[in-house]
């Protein structure tokens, strides 16, 4: 690859990652108001399918990170 094709590869990972991670933390934050209803006796608490959302999301996160960081190491290591 030359370094055009290097720049372009490196900055559609780096945006799949951003976005991954951001709908991540917007789950996250989901997670925490329902568990913040619970403890005030407001709500119910994440549901399962929340819960599953999320552990999909930070999974998905995690793979494009390290897709990502791997991408790095090879072209600077």
């Amino acid at each position: 690859m030359g370094i055009a094709e290097d720049k372009l590869k490196y900055l559609q990972l780096q945006q799949e990652a951003d976005f991954a991670l951001w709908k991540a933390r917007e789950a996250i934050a989901e997670v925490k108001q329902a568990y913040a209803l619970l403890a005030a006796g407001k709500g119910p608490g994440p549901s399962k399918e929340l819960l599953e959302q999320l552990a999909a999301f930070e999974g998905d996160a995690e793979v494009k990170y390290r897709t990502l960081r791997d991408f790095l190491r090879a072209y600077f290591g």
